[in-house]
């Protein structure tokens, strides 16, 4: 069977804009620079700065909460809340050891001060 010229020109063109616009898109996807994640657990020791570590039973991380949003019961409050022993839920962008927090909630006790 044979094909006109430019029917197979045509497809040819098809195929190479569907290969240069569908591969860059995909592996953006596939391939993440960060892993989001959230970590739940008591500050241990005092904040520096807007830094502290939040310890798991996984062991400890580090949480970068310079420009995140600090909130407790679902409302914007203080970073002064965050102290050692306090528990706070950290959710963020895991940049090696250390997560970088969008937001943090602090959960207070009922014998916790605001």
């Amino acid at each position: 069977m044979h094909c006109p010229r430019s029917l197979r020109l045509a497809a040819v063109a098809a195929m190479l804009v569907t290969t240069v616009w569908a591969g860059p898109v995909l592996a953006k996807k596939d391939a993440p620079d960060a892993k989001h994640t959230s970590i739940t657990g008591p500050v241990k020791g005092q904040p520096a700065g807007k830094t502290f570590v939040i310890a798991t039973r996984k062991g400890t991380t580090t949480v970068d909460a310079t420009g995140a949003k600090v909130r407790n019961k679902g409302k914007f409050a203080s970073f002064d809340l965050i102290k050692g022993g306090t528990m706070v839920t950290a959710k963020g962008t895991l940049q090696g050891d250390t997560l970088k927090a969008e937001e943090v909630e602090v959960h207070l006790r009922g014998n916790q001060k605001k």
